[in-house]
Formats: C-alpha cells, structure tokens, sequence
C-alpha cells in the first residue's frame, strides 16, 4: 500500500480592500496536479498575492497613505481605493505633510528594454524627478511639476514651511 503525504502550501492573499484571506493548496503527489484544500475562493478579481517583507503602508492625513508594493511602487493613493480619487504615482521618493496637503518628490520610471515589447519592467531613471503637491480636502492633486513649478504653487496653496519632504522609508513602521 502506497502511503500518500500531501504537500500544503498556503499563500496570503491581500485583496484592494485590505482584507486578508488565506487559499491553501495541496499537492496531490500522484496526480502532480494541485487540489484546493480549504475549498475557498477570493471573492474578487481584484486580489494579488503578497506582501512581501519590505513592502509597507503608512497613513499621511486626509485618509492618504504611502503604499510600497516593490521597490519601484511606491504610491500614495487614498485608502478606500476609490477610482476617481486622485493619486500621486509611482515611484514617490520623498514625502512631507501636514494636516491637509501632502507633498511629494517622484522619480520617473522608463521600461528597461525599450526595443523589447516583451520586457515591460520600469526601472528608475538616474536623473528625472518631478514633484507633486495633493491637496486632500479638496480633493486635488497638482502635478507633474518642475520644482520651480512647485516651489511656486506651494506659495500660492500657502503650504507652511515647515512641511518638509523625508524618504519614504522613513514612514516605514517600526
């Protein structure tokens, strides 16, 4: 009689909501084919396996959050991921805020192999940033600017001095 051992492997699924739910899957070793284990199914489509260990969520102010997703997604979206809310983009490097705005420095991002529709991976550029100011009671966002674009509408928003941009990663809970 053959004895049968089955591999279980659980993976975290984080759904936009931020609802966690757990799909357990185990490993029939005589078929090769997995087998749904916990019979439960995402509810949405809108699910993505993760967190990974770096990736992290901070809360700024107006129901704004940082959110790292990888190393080049890191946006700041609001929290009930509504579609029409605006958002400042990918890759925010630099954040400051207060009780009303938020301010932000971005890196632009360029496909690495630009010949090459199948590699679509964004990486950094070296050398091109912009800045973004988002005014959440409104709610509006004011960007992409230059910085002296932004230095200039940041006057005219009356965003007090000592609202100063930090790394991102400085918001990263402890």
């Amino acid at each position: 009689m053959k004895k049968t051992i089955p591999l279980v492997m659980t993976v975290a699924l984080v759904g936009v909501a931020g609802c966690d739910s757990r799909l357990s899957v185990e490993h029939d070793p005589d078929t090769q084919a997995p087998q749904d284990a916990s019979r439960s199914r995402p509810k949405s489509s809108n699910w993505m396996i993760g967190p990974g260990v770096s990736d992290f969520s901070a809360e700024l102010c107006g129901d704004y959050s940082i959110f790292r997703s990888s190393a080049h997604q890191i946006v700041i979206l609001h929290r009930s991921y509504q579609y029409a809310a605006p958002i400042i983009p990918t890759k925010v490097v630099e954040v400051g805020h207060d009780n009303r705005f938020v301010i932000a420095k971005r890196n632009a991002l360029e496909r690495r192999s630009p010949d090459n529709p199948n590699d679509t991976y964004m990486q950094p550029t070296h050398d091109i940033f912009d800045y973004w100011i988002l005014d959440t009671r409104i709610p509006k966002v004011y960007g992409p600017l230059t910085q002296e674009e932004f230095t200039q509408k940041r006057q005219e928003l009356d965003i007090p001095a000592n609202v100063v941009m930090k790394d991102v990663y400085e918001y990263r809970p402890k």
